[in-house]
């Protein structure tokens, strides 16, 4: 039976053990590293503030 992953992630670099099909430790990871939300520390910062235009005449 094919898992949710295993059409995307199936013999791929997730696919750890090489035998096509996505265990529970292989989507484990693939949750973690693909999916998670990589902007738990956002403080918010604005990288392109507009009150800095760089009009400096």
């Amino acid at each position: 039976m094919m898992g949710p992953y295993d059409s995307v992630f199936g013999n791929s670099p997730f696919d750890l053990d090489h035998d096509g099909h996505i265990d529970a430790g292989e989507a484990s990871l693939i949750e973690d590293t693909v999916f998670s939300n990589h902007d738990d520390d956002d403080t918010d910062f604005d990288d392109f503030d507009d009150s800095d235009s760089g009009d400096d005449f």
